[in-house]
């Protein structure tokens, strides 16, 4: 751990960010470094690349012990999650900014939401199990968590209004229930994981998201859904909530020789 070795791990961390990002760059704009515009793409695999890199890092500290890596992840992880919390969900988001997809379908949103979803979730799994502060922890999950709950609302909105994504554009009512659906489903699945691994924090980011749910069919669902549309935003968020308060009640509050049995 002495000096030139820390000078050493520190340009190895900078040149191998700086080749991914030059990589992605020369990719995203058909080789054109110069281009004006960072794109929604190329934010994602940015955001995406911070977040592995800052995975190795925490491996290789793991492993050597070196100081150098310890602080790269912390700061590597800050960065994906931050950076992706602003950039993605705020200066480059369709919702507000009306950038549609670029190519059909979800070739943009995959790549621009997704990859850096999947990365965020790994970092800030590994950087559980190292038990690094719950602080960094946090903030990585739910950077992890606020992009793939974007994407599943960018997916509903670019089926039903392709690539004119942003807000201003208006939503049927068959778009306004189908959103409520994948919010509740997007719930569900988190309390499926959060039961699974025995996570408390993901139980609670359940919670909150059938609040958002319940909250937005009662606001907008009931205001601008009629007919069927309506009856199916009530019909699945009750079904819903007491799918819930059933495995509430059967498997966190159920007595504990009950538990133990099962």
């Amino acid at each position: 751990n002495d000096l030139p070795r820390a000078i050493v791990e520190g340009a190895a961390i900078a040149f191998t960010g700086l080749f991914a990002l030059i990589e992605i760059r020369h990719w995203a704009t058909g080789g054109n470094l110069h281009a004006p515009q960072v794109g929604l793409v190329e934010t994602g695999l940015d955001v995406a690349v911070a977040f592995v890199l800052s995975a190795g890092a925490q491996r290789v500290a793991g492993k050597t012990g070196s100081r150098v890596f310890d602080v790269a992840a912390l700061a590597l992880g800050t960065i994906g999650a931050v950076g992706g919390l602003l950039a993605l969900l705020v200066w480059r988001n369709p919702l507000f900014v009306g950038i549609g997809t670029t190519t059909a379908g979800l070739g943009a949103l995959l790549p621009g939401y997704g990859a850096p979803m999947a990365a965020g979730a790994i970092a800030a799994r590994l950087a559980r199990l190292a038990e690094r502060p719950r602080w960094y922890v946090g903030l990585t999950a739910v950077g992890a968590y606020a992009l793939g709950l974007t994407l599943v609302t960018l997916v509903v909105r670019s089926v039903f209004q392709g690539s004119r994504l942003a807000f201003w554009q208006g939503a049927s009512a068959a778009e306004l229930w189908a959103l409520s659906a994948a919010w509740l489903v997007t719930g569900l699945a988190t309390l499926a994981a959060g039961l699974a691994l025995g996570s408390a924090p993901l139980r609670l980011l359940s919670g909150l998201v059938v609040a958002a749910t319940a909250i937005k069919v009662f606001l907008i669902d009931m205001a601008d859904a009629e007919g069927i549309w309506r009856a199916f935003s009530f019909l699945g968020l009750g079904a819903a909530l007491i799918g819930i308060a059933f495995v509430y009640q059967r498997v966190l509050f159920a007595p504990k020789s009950r538990r133990e049995a099962g």
